[in-house]
Parts: C-alpha cells; sequence; structure tokens
C-alpha cells in the first residue's frame, strides 16, 4: 500500500510540477507577440489534424466495443463491461494528450525564438526545460490511468486499457507517419516553377513543418508510450499469474507487484534531477553532450533504485531464487537498451564511419547508396536479433518466463527521458524551419541550429528499442495470460496444420499492411502536389507572397485521406485477428501472432536501418562532403532521399505498431475463449 501511495504522489507531483513549469513560462512572456504568419498557418494545420484524428479513434474505439460484443453475443462468451471500460480509458486518455500536445507546443515556439535572439545558453535553457516538461505531461496521465484501472477496477482490466491505448496509438503513430512522410516528400518535389521546400508560399512547406511535430513528437511519442505500457503489464500480471498457479504466495506476489512501482516513480523523479543539474552544465559551456549525461544520470538512479527494491522488498522464492536474479534480470534488459541504441547510432550516423565509408561512393551513383543502405538494412536485422536472443535467453536462464518480462521492462525503463530526448530535437527543427520561413536574425537560426545538432547526437536511442522491448514483454505476456487461462497449455502449442495456417496469415498480414501503406502514400503525394499547383493557380497574388496558401484547406483534406486510408490497415490489425480467434479458435491465433510478430521484427529492424542510412548519406553530402550539393550526382541524391523517409518513418513504426496490436487482441481473445 506505501508503494502505491509513493508512485501516485510521485506521479501526481511530477505532472503538476511539470505543468507548474510550462505556466510559469508563459506569465513570464505572456506580452510576447505570438502573432506570426507561419505559427499561424502551423497550427490551422495541426487543429486541421487534431479534429480529425480526435473523432476517428473516437469512432474506431466504439465500433471495436460494438463488434466484441456482438461476437460474444453470437458465440457465448463474457462481456466484461469493465474491459470496455477501461479500453475506453486508455484510447481516450492518449487521445486527450495528443490534442493537448499539439496545441500546446506551437504556443511554446516563439518563447524558444525570442530567447535565442542573443545567447546560446538562454535559448538552451528553455529548451530543455520544455522538453522536460512536455515528456513528463505525456507520461503522467497515461500511467495515471494504467494503475487506476489496476487498483480501482481490477488487475485484468489494465488488458482493455493496454488494448484502447494501443488502438489509439495505432491511428495515431500510423496516421501521423503518413501525413509526415507524404508532406515531407511533397516538400522536396517542386512541381514546375512553384516555390522550394524553405518557401512560405508554399503549402507543402507548412505541412512538412507540421507534419514533424505531429510525425516526431507525438506519432513516436505513442509509439513509446504504447511500448512502454507492454513491458508494465507484463510485469504486473506474472506475479498475479504465479500466485493463482500456488507457486508463489499472495504476499510474494505483491512484493513482485510492488517492485516495479518502484522504478518507474524514481524513472519520474531522474528527468527533473537531470533538468536541474543541466543549468550548471550549460552555464559552464558544457552543453554539447547534455542530453547523453542527463540520460547517463536517470540511467544511474533507475539502476540504484531497481538494486535497493530487489532486495529490501522482494523475498526469494521458488521463482526468484535471489534478489540478485530478479535485478539482473532487469539490469540485462537496461544494459541491452544502451547497446541497441549505440549500435544503431553507429550504423547509420554520419558520425561514424559506415556511412562516412558509404558516402564515398556517391560521386559513382546513386545506385550504390541504396546497395549500402540495403546492406545496411540486412546487418542491423542480424545483430538486433542476436542482441534480442542474447537478452532473452539470459534473462529465461534467470527468471524464467518472468524473467523475460523483467528484462523487457528493463530496456524501456528509460522511457521518462527518452520522450524528453525524443521531443527535443524536433522542437529545436521546427523552431528552425519557422526562423528561415520567417525570416529571422542569423544569431536566432545558428543558436537554434545548434541546439538541434546537439539533440541529434542521441536521436537513435529510440531506434530498436521499441519493437524489441515490445516483442520480448509480448512473449512474456502472453505466456502469463495463457497460464492464467483455462486453456490446455499443451494442445495449445502442440504445433499442427492451424499453427502453420495462423503463421502464414500472420505473414501476409505484415506484408499487406505495407502494400496498402505504400499505396496510400504514393496517392497522398501525388494529391499534394496538385493542391499545391491548384492553389498557386486559384489563389490570387500568391506567387507575389502578398497572400497566404489555404493551408487549412490542404491540411483537411491530407488528415482525411490518412484516415481513410487506415480503413484496410484497420481491418488487418483488429478485425481479421477477431475473426480468426472466434471463428477458427485460439490455437490459430497464436500461430497468426507468432508470424506477425517474427516477420515484423526482422522488417521493423531492416526497413528503420535503411531508410536512416538513405537520410544520414544525404545529412553527410550536405555538410560539403564529396562535393557536397555541388555534386554531379546530388540532385539524384536528394530524390532518393524520400525513399527512405518511407521506409524509417512509415514502414517502420506502422510494423512496430501492427505486431502491439495484433499481439494485444490475441492475449484478450484467447482469455475470453
Amino acid at each position: 500500500m506505501m508503494a502505491g501511495t509513493f508512485f501516485y504522489w510521485s506521479i501526481s507531483c511530477t505532472f503538476f510540477l511539470s505543468a507548474g513549469l510550462l505556466l510559469q513560462l508563459f506569465i513570464k512572456h505572456r506580452h510576447l507577440n505570438q502573432n506570426n504568419i507561419i505559427l499561424s498557418l502551423i497550427t490551422d494545420a495541426l487543429t486541421a489534424f487534431n479534429n480529425r484524428v480526435f473523432s476517428s479513434i473516437s469512432q474506431a474505439l466504439l465500433y471495436t466495443s460494438l463488434v466484441i460484443m456482438v461476437l460474444s453475443q453470437i458465440f457465448n462468451k463474457p462481456y466484461s463491461w469493465n474491459q470496455i471500460g477501461a479500453f475506453f480509458l486508455g484510447g481516450l486518455i492518449l487521445n486527450f494528450l495528443s490534442f493537448c500536445i499539439l496545441r500546446l507546443i506551437p504556443k511554446l515556439i516563439p518563447i524558444i525564438i525570442k530567447l535565442n535572439h542573443a545567447y546560446l545558453s538562454d535559448g538552451l535553457q528553455s529548451q530543455i526545460k520544455i522538453a522536460t516538461c512536455v515528456g513528463l505531461i505525456l507520461v503522467t496521465p497515461f500511467l495515471l490511468g494504467l494503475m487506476s484501472c489496476h487498483f480501482f477496477l481490477g488487475e485484468s482490466t489494465i488488458i482493455g486499457y493496454t488494448l484502447g491505448a494501443t488502438f489509439a496509438a495505432f491511428f495515431l503513430r500510423i496516421g501521423s507517419s503518413l501525413f509526415k512522410s507524404s508532406s515531407e516528400i511533397s516538400s522536396q518535389i517542386d512541381p514546375h516553377s512553384n516555390p522550394s521546400k524553405k518557401d512560405p508560399r508554399n503549402p507543402a512547406s507548412i505541412l512538412a513543418i507540421s507534419g514533424q511535430l505531429i510525425g516526431n513528437i507525438m506519432g513516436g511519442s505513442v509509439d513509446i508510450l504504447s511500448s512502454y505500457l507492454f513491458t508494465i503489464i507484463a510485469c504486473l500480471l506474472f506475479p498475479t499469474t504465479y500466485a493463482l498457479q500456488g507457486l508463489i504466495s499472495p504476499e510474494i506476489a505483491q512484493q513482485l507487484r510492488t517492485w516495479p512501482l518502484i522504478i518507474i516513480s524514481v524513472s519520474l523523479i531522474g528527468p527533473l534531477i537531470s533538468w536541474a543539474l543541466s543549468h550548471f552544465q550549460i552555464k559552464q559551456a558544457k552543453s554539447s553532450n547534455l542530453l547523453l549525461e542527463n540520460l547517463y544520470i536517470s540511467l544511474l538512479l533507475i539502476a540504484i533504485s531497481a538494486y535497493w527494491a530487489s532486495h529490501k522488498l522482494v523475498t526469494p522464492s521458488s521463482i526468484i531464487q535471489s534478489p540478485n536474479h530478479l535485478f539482473l534480470c532487469f539490469l540485462i534488459g537496461l544494459i541491452g537498451s544502451i547497446i541497441i541504441s549505440f549500435t544503431a547510432e553507429f550504423l547509420t550516423s554520419y558520425r561514424y564511419s559506415p556511412t562516412q565509408t558509404a558516402a564515398k561512393d556517391v560521386p559513382i551513383g546513386p545506385l550504390f547508396t541504396l546497395l549500402n543502405a540495403f546492406k545496411t538494412g540486412q546487418q542491423s536485422s542480424v545483430i538486433y536479433i542476436i542482441y534480442l536472443i542474447l537478452i532473452g535467453t539470459s534473462s529465461l536462464y534467470l527468471g524464467g518466463f518472468y524473467g523475460l518480462a523483467i528484462s523487457g521492462f528493463g530496456i524501456l525503463a528509460i522511457t521518462p527521458s527518452l520522450l524528453i530526448i525524443h521531443s527535443f530535437s524536433p522542437i529545436a527543427n521546427i523552431c528552425h524551419d519557422v526562423c528561415i520561413l520567417s525570416k529571422k536574425s542569423k544569431i536566432q537560426i545558428n543558436n537554434i541550429k545548434t541546439a538541434h545538432q546537439i539533440g541529434t547526437t542521441i536521436l537513435a536511442f529510440k531506434n530498436g528499442l521499441t519493437c524489441g522491448a515490445s516483442s520480448i514483454s509480448s512473449i512474456g505476456l502472453f505466456l502469463a495470460l495463457i497460464l492464467q487461462s483455462k486453456q490446455n497449455l499443451h494442445h495449445l502449442f502442440q504445433i499442427d496444420h492451424w499453427w502453420l495456417i495462423g503463421i502464414f496469415i500472420g505473414i501476409t498480414l505484415v506484408f499487406s499492411l505495407s502494400a496498402s501503406l505504400t499505396q496510400k502514400v504514393k496517392e497522398l503525394v501525388l494529391i499534394t502536389i496538385k493542391e499545391v499547383e491548384r492553389q498557386f493557380k486559384e489563389i490570387p497574388f500568391l506567387s507575389e507572397n502578398k497572400a497566404n496558401p489555404d493551408i487549412i484547406k490542404a491540411a483537411d483534406f491530407n488528415v482525411r485521406f490518412c484516415m481513410d486510408s487506415l480503413i484496410i490497415p484497420g481491418l488487418i490489425m483488429a478485425f481479421i485477428p477477431l475473426l480468426c480467434g472466434y471463428l477458427l479458435g485460439p490455437k490459430l491465433l497464436i500461430g497468426l501472432a507468432s508470424g506477425c510478430l517474427l516477420v515484423g521484427l526482422i522488417s521493423h529492424y531492416f526497413w528503420s536501418n535503411y531508410g536512416d542510412r538513405i537520410e544520414n548519406i544525404n545529412s553527410y553530402i550536405k555538410q560539403g562532403h564529396y562535393g557536397g550539393t555541388e555534386s554531379p550526382n546530388y540532385p539524384l541524391l536528394s530524390q532518393i532521399s524520400p525513399f527512405g523517409t518511407i521506409f524509417n518513418q512509415l514502414l517502420s513504426p506502422s510494423v512496430n505498431m501492427l505486431i502491439k496490436s495484433v499481439a494485444i487482441l490475441t492475449f484478450l481473445i484467447v482469455e475470453i475463449l
């Protein structure tokens, strides 16, 4: 009970402190003139996105609830209203967070730009404060909703909460990725004589900047949060399962459920301590590794709290024979997250030799760029799978199936810090683009550019973590629910023709989703280009820069197209597993989830690093290497750069969301059946 109280207090205090810091920033700069035309256009685009997405997610939650209710009535299966309530709560909290963050950040951008007018330190301090507050405001209500379901609606309702959050994350992540990638590609294609990407007259330019905010901050954040949720519920459900099986006492089960709550509480406090220390680092002009050093502080605090909680709160049992085993399982995941992150950075970043060596082939032709990126994607898949096997087998040896869940939790234990890192660089990038389009001073542009470079130093900490953690936790969570259900374990995992059919269906789901999204992004790019041409023809004086583009119409049409494009992916994600489970039984459904997990995991890593390598080669050449932008082959290289955007910003995160969505649906249906 004391741990639960401490958990609620830490969440509440963190949320109100973060909100208070932002409020103090607004009050201090309340007289700041925010009448910036570029920001007004971006706000219009974000409003159109917010309105459409909020409506679409609410409808999806309602329709899915009705389908589950109808199928339960037809097949005479139990239908829990508590689960449905938790399902709606999870989806609506994530939906509401997206709505608030996308309205909040455009109001903060003028403050950052103003504080960068003279000294880098002033702007950098404000930006690290804003990124810290945004990251913590994202994670705290999400955790509060989860634990409220756990304590007040019953422990099993955290499955419904996770399903609702995963559904909302599916629409937000894939919809935002589709919007961002199509907008970015459209802005890089100059139809006829229309202005280029860095021109405020071009609607595609405004959509591309809005897409960075929608895709990088909101879409990426919900992806991280949904994976984090998987790791938490796996840790919470396993002790209950073991207690029901009589393997441990209820007291030990309570100790094991308390253990992750302590670590989560400390992970929320760590970023606030790091933010306070960052002021001294910035004043001493030691900000080049600011985010990395702050992350080290959070990692150290989390590791210490995990060690303390393991030895002070957990009694040895037949499941966890020693507190050291519990701590080591967690530490394996924590160290694994660092290794995976630095591997992604080394393989794809232009700061390291693999990308620099690949860039040498650019003068020969863009074909070699694609081949180098293809090789990197294949290598990374092998390396990451080896990492996950090592993490999984070592934690399985130390802690059994529960050890798998703990190591998955360890991989994403730094989620609050990860959200801050993930918010920092995109905010700086958006401020930089707004400064250029608004023709701000060179000092402001250079200061914000420096802040952006600081953010990119550890941007790869997200790459590979979410899919790896959710995959390991999915296996652990699935085993926990199977043990808790009344299914015959030997019969369920006996491989036969139903298993094989399910595996083949799961494999086809991955490629069907990718094919559908690739077709839709192509259609949306062409539609956006036509809309840009139409506006320049029909809006008087737009070409002379005496009028503004109709960004509301362009954004609303793009968002509506994105939401309509998710009908087929939604059917692939939700209704095919539902129908297979109710009509053909749980064995086929488990095969389906297994096929989706195995192929999706490999595809996710390949596509992510393939796209990252292409974009980083382009960035390296832009810096002046091997002829820079004056190189004869640079125009061709810039044309294939959007090709990488489709892979690392659309297909890779979409497959990750598919894995999580199918997994949580499988867990819920198997429990019902």
